[in-house]
């Protein structure tokens, strides 16, 4: 069979450009001729070529005169593949618009070699006649400058070898854009030139004319490439492009698709496919779509404003919707914000029966979600602001990084207060004083669950009272205060069941468990957590199955058996990892680590402990990261290396500080005197004592260990 290879891409990434060169590399290889045709899907002021016309010209290059050609297309291909048999020539066919366009134009001998450019991706090629296809994308960054410094071959020094970089950013990585910014600035080498013309297209309202000023008078600029592909779409192609555009974030799934052009889902599937086609969209992922950075300023130039209005609070429906409720799928704590609604939305959505689901698609909307959160602060749209960004708060609590979601709490703050919306207040420090645990920070964390809790009681919200109620119950547990935790959570308990809130009361059973558990009842703790584990099944609460898994896992492993404790935490892990939590998993590998160094696996379990405090810290969780580091100088210490045990106890005694936690400050204290009594046993004794006082405060069961341990020694 021929040798074809077709390269295809989108406008300007340099499909001819590759073409040409290739051929001039091997065209010594091809005796016989080499010829380059056009055959104009993309040029200006012309139809594509006929294939028919195409063939007579091919067949008056090999030297057959016009009365041998003969009539029809059919005909002039078999000519064709009689006159080429045998022959070894090389065939460029450039911009071909499809493959049946290209299809007759191919030669029979095994001998000769086709190079095809095109915009489309012509898959019918490879079908039918086994084509190579050689899709060709933007040029990687380091490419990219070195084009750039090829055009406009001047030293630059530092500052403008650094505007460079951003320079070819700006122009997305396209050939074209490079070569024309690159061959139109001034020659002089003057660095200032450079940086001048950064300093304009970073500005500019229009970056693709800007680009194109830069243009030779004779050559087609960039914005004139792109038209000749805009043209050859229908109407309803190019509608689609340009709301395309809209696209808040990087890119864009069926569903919200739908929503932004007001298109059934096969219909606007079909349009993106047809663009990908095109290669004026690009598919980054399963049945996502997203335009390269240039064409995405080409379509939005071409958008027409009632229409991009109407797309726009059609695309925020839809992702309002969905987000609040995947939001409510997600939400660990049985409730849901009483300031957030879930708003009409006449798009198809997509279906999130539950936390598996709904956390995967939050995943995917991520970056669109916060965008969105963007887009509607800056057109002062208040109350849509708040609905999304407390959605994808619940969202940033399960995934992190933790100071991304203060940062958003501390924003709808802002704006719920200005409302004058005090229920919305009150979820929101609520929300916001849960994060600031999570990150280790509790007399903030206090002051901000004490004025919701204040607020919730003033506007009679029974529900928002039980939810901040055992948020302070749990901070009173990690500040040491046991009693008060207990107080607190029995008093939410109660008002969680007289809702019937079977989620918030499994919710409080294993936050009770946790307590009975530091003070060394075993066996009420695990009673605790069966019960909690009971409903959490019952009501399919896979998210919440893992945590009281692991909570069971550990009681387990304080009271000696660590079979049981290694599948308990074995199974809370795979629910975690199911689910892509890092938290979660974090917690567990901790747990893990420390089954690993009682029996005496000291490899696994270094290993576990590391992946666990790399995690802790990337998501701000300064609790875990503590208790980490506990572990990790336990660890060491009973490998015999005190020295770097004892840092790593100092490392989690100012963690504990910090937050205010005696519990893992004793822990630590301990575990720097147990290091220390290697070289001196008064120094480390004091460190223990200093611990055991802090363990008999707080009423915990590692007392009675400490103690023995402090008299054997003493």
């Amino acid at each position: 069979m021929v040798a074809i290879h077709a390269v295809d891409g989108m406008p300007g990434v340099g499909k001819t450009a590759l073409a040409r060169h290739v051929a001039h590399l091997v065209a010594d290889r091809f005796p016989d001729g080499q010829l380059f045709v056009d055959l104009h899907a993309h040029s200006p002021d012309r139809a594509p070529s006929e294939p028919g016309d195409v063939l007579a010209g091919l067949l008056a290059a090999t030297g057959l005169t016009a009365e041998h050609i003969p009539e029809g297309t059919s005909a002039r291909a078999d000519r064709w593949r009689d006159r080429m048999a045998g022959k070894r020539l090389l065939l460029v066919l450039d911009n071909a618009a499809t493959g049946e366009q290209v299809a007759p134009l191919l030669p029979g001998s095994a001998g000769c070699l086709v190079l095809i450019t095109s915009r489309r991706r012509l898959a019918r090629l490879r079908r039918d006649y086994g084509a190579t296809i050689l899709p060709l994308e933007v040029l990687p960054e380091s490419e990219a400058v070195a084009l750039f410094t090829r055009v406009h071959p001047h030293r630059l020094d530092a500052a403008g070898q650094a505007a460079v970089v951003r320079l070819v950013r700006l122009c997305g990585y396209l050939p074209l854009a490079i070569t024309v910014l690159a061959s139109g600035i001034g020659t002089d080498g003057q660095t200032s030139g450079i940086t001048d013309v950064l300093a304009d297209l970073e500005v500019t309202q229009d970056r693709l004319a800007s680009i194109d000023e830069y243009r030779d008078s004779l050559e087609l600029g960039v914005a004139a490439v792109f038209d000749l592909s805009y043209q050859r779409l229908t109407a309803e192609q190019q509608r689609v492009l340009r709301l395309l555009s809209l696209t808040p974030g990087t890119d864009i799934d069926l569903y919200a698709a739908a929503a932004l052009t007001d298109l059934p889902v096969t219909a606007v599937q079909r349009h993106l496919r047809d663009l990908y086609t095109h290669h004026l969209a690009e598919q980054p992922a399963h049945h996502r779509y997203r335009l390269h950075d240039l064409i995405n300023l080409y379509a939005r130039a071409h958008t027409i404003t009632d229409e991009a209005d109407a797309a726009a609070g059609r695309l925020l429906d839809f992702y309002q919707h969905t987000a609040a409720i995947a939001a409510t799928r997600i939400r660990r704590r049985g409730t849901t914000p009483h300031h957030t609604t879930t708003p009409a939305c006449t798009s198809p959505v997509p279906d999130l029966p539950d936390q598996a689901q709904a956390t995967a698609w939050l995943r995917a909307e991520r970056a669109n979600l916060a965008a969105c959160v963007a887009y509607t602060r800056r057109h002062s749209q208040h109350a849509r602001t708040v609905d999304l960004a407390a959605s994808f708060a619940a969202f940033l609590r399960q995934d992190g990084p933790w100071t991304d979601g203060i940062a958003l709490q501390t924003d709808i703050l802002t704006i719920v207060k200005g409302f004058g919306d005090r229920n919305g207040e009150a979820w929101t420090l609520s929300e916001l004083g849960n994060l600031r645990v999570a990150t280790g920070d509790y007399p903030q964390a206090t002051v901000l669950l004490e004025r919701a809790l204040t607020i919730h009681l003033d506007i009679g919200d029974r529900h928002g009272e039980a939810y901040t109620v055992t948020e302070l119950g749990c901070l009173r547990r990690l500040t040491g205060d046991y009693l008060q935790a207990a107080a607190l959570l029995e008093r939410a308990l109660a008002v969680f069941r007289g809702f019937r809130d079977r989620n918030g009361e499994s919710w409080v059973l294993c936050e009770l468990a946790n307590l009975r558990r530091l003070t060394g009842d075993y066996p009420q703790a695990t009673a605790l957590q069966e019960q909690s584990l009971a409903i959490r099944l019952d009501i399919a609460d896979r998210h919440g199955e893992a945590w009281t898994l692991a909570e069971l896992g550990r009681i387990w492993r304080l009271a000696g058996d660590y079979l049981q404790a290694a599948a308990l935490l074995e199974r809370a892990l795979a629910v975690f990892r199911g689910f892509r939590d890092r938290n979660g998993e974090s917690w567990v590998l901790c747990e893990l680590a420390n089954l690993r160094r009682l029996t005496g696996d000291y490899p696994q379990a270094t290993a576990l402990l590391e992946k666990a405090l790399t995690t802790a810290r990337d998501l701000g969780d300064r609790q875990t990261e503590s208790e980490v580091l506990n572990y990790q100088g336990d660890l060491l210490r009973s490998s015999g290396n005190s020295e770097p045990a004892r840092a790593c106890h100092v490392q989690a005694l100012r963690l504990a500080r910090e937050a205010g936690s005696p519990l893992d400050e004793a822990r630590a204290l301990a575990g720097i005197g147990r290091c220390a009594v290697a070289t001196s046993v008064i120094n480390g004794i004091a460190d223990m004592r200093r611990a055991l006082e802090i363990f008999r405060r707080l009423g915990a069961a590692e007392a009675a260990e400490l103690a023995a341990e402090i008299d054997a020694i003493s």
